[in-house]
């Protein structure tokens, strides 16, 4: 699971499922956290959810012949993939930027697209030369390293879903419409405050700033000047001159 900003804050949560072997995508949901009741709950929800990809792959791991293999499982396989794929993520969607339910979820299918298509590149070659860069990780402590240049992704994808809008889509949107009415979609997440009306916001702003700013309403300041007029006996100048 990947949220969509750090901490338990996160308005979207995005669930993926990848074959690790071809690295390859199978499935993304994507939660909101006011379906669930809050962020802290998103993970669990995304694995809950009725594809057929994740039917497929719940028989293959709940066949006794895979549980029994479970306990000599080696450390082959790492998170490192997936983690790959969450930084394509953050090309498409930026933690900086809040989008639509809809908006967001197509982001994460073109993610889907780019690194399946992707994720299998060749090393690149220069004058008949593997192509490497050197790199000091932090992990290694400054110490250098060599990492194999990859060739340049490609984007067949795009050209795919640019056919499709125009051979498929544009000449009977009706049924892609129906398709996208019938994705389950959770309202927004400001529909479960109150709605204040805008003139009681903003005369509640102005209102502050200008006590802030030391206005009529200001009482902090005129309690001050009081105090200042005020003379503790036995401390005052003539007093402290006299002594």
């Amino acid at each position: 699971m990947r949220a969509d900003s750090p901490g338990h804050s996160a308005k979207y949560g995005s669930y993926t499922i990848m074959e690790l072997e071809s690295e390859k995508i199978l499935d993304i949901q994507l939660v909101q956290s006011n379906e669930v009741g809050g962020s802290f709950y998103m993970e669990k929800e995304g694995l809950k959810r009725g594809t057929v990809a994740l039917y497929k792959v719940e028989k293959l791991l709940v066949n006794k012949r895979v549980l029994g293999d479970v306990k000599k499982l080696s450390s082959d396989y790492q998170t490192s993939s997936l983690e790959a794929f969450h930084s394509v993520i953050i090309r498409f969607a930026p933690k900086s930027v809040v989008y639509p339910f809809v908006g967001m979820m197509c982001r994460l299918y073109l993610a889907g697209m780019h690194f399946n298509e992707n994720v299998k590149r060749q090393q690149a070659t220069s004058k008949g030369q593997a192509s490497f860069k050197v790199a000091y990780p932090k992990y290694k402590k400054g110490k250098p390293m060599a990492k194999p240049v990859k060739t340049k992704p490609t984007y067949e994808y795009v050209s795919e879903l640019m056919r499709l809008v125009f051979t498929e889509v544009f000449p009977e949107p009706g049924r892609f419409v129906k398709q996208l009415s019938a994705v389950p979609m959770p309202e927004d997440l400001s529909a479960q405050f109150e709605k204040v009306p805008k003139e009681v916001v903003v005369s509640a702003h102005v209102s502050r700033f200008s006590r802030a700013a030391g206005g009529p309403d200001h009482d902090a300041g005129s309690q001050h000047t009081a105090r200042q007029d005020q003379e503790t006996p036995g401390v005052s100048g003539e007093q402290h001159m006299q002594e």
